[in-house]
């Protein structure tokens, strides 16, 4: 008999800026995600350097095609699995300070890892991140310790991907990451 999918996927994506290099290929990984009919549900979004508080329909990230992030934590509960695929490269402010957003004229009222921390928070054991620059454990961004005690970051390969599936497999009992075998 054949199975019934019952998994729920929210894939984060961060577009622009110090991603642009890897554009082609988390297009090729947005794309083979889409296209799989499997899934019970497949929904994707796209933010710059880190979450604030609006999540975009479109990588262009216009405002007037975006949910709020109040609005998306009400939207999806907690049995979708949360895929997001980023570099973790930012400046510090972007992820601890208010008004730390990248871009000048924005006024976030809350750090960007307060979203990352609701996020978490919200999806318990189902988030992961994949990152698409190899991670090094010799060598590490602030902002991407950071964001790796928060997350189980895996590198953006076909290993990493299917390690990061385990994980949201087993729910984080399988709390081995690419971070962890360098250690």
């Amino acid at each position: 008999k054949k199975r019934k999918n019952n998994v729920k996927i929210l894939l984060l994506m961060d577009v622009g800026g110090s991603m642009t290099p890897y554009a082609h290929f988390v297009n090729l990984l947005f794309s083979a995600a889409n296209n799989m009919s499997h899934w019970k549900d497949f929904k994707y979004y796209y933010f710059h350097n880190c979450i604030y508080e609006k999540l975009y329909e479109t990588a262009k990230r216009d405002p007037r095609e975006a949910i709020e992030f109040e609005d998306f934590i009400k939207k999806y509960d907690s049995s979708y699995k949360v895929v997001i695929v980023g570099d973790a490269a930012m400046a510090a402010s972007e992820l601890t300070a208010r008004y730390g957003s990248i871009y000048y004229y924005h006024r976030n009222e809350m750090s960007g890892l307060y979203y990352l921390t609701e996020l978490e928070r919200h999806f318990s054991k189902n988030v992961v991140w994949l990152n698409p620059e190899l991670i090094r454990f010799d060598w590490q961004s602030w902002t991407r310790r950071v964001i790796c005690g928060l997350f189980p970051m895996y590198d953006l390969t076909v290993e990493g991907i299917e390690e990061a599936m385990d994980y949201l497999r087993t729910r984080g009992k399988r709390m081995f990451t690419t971070v962890d075998k360098m250690k």
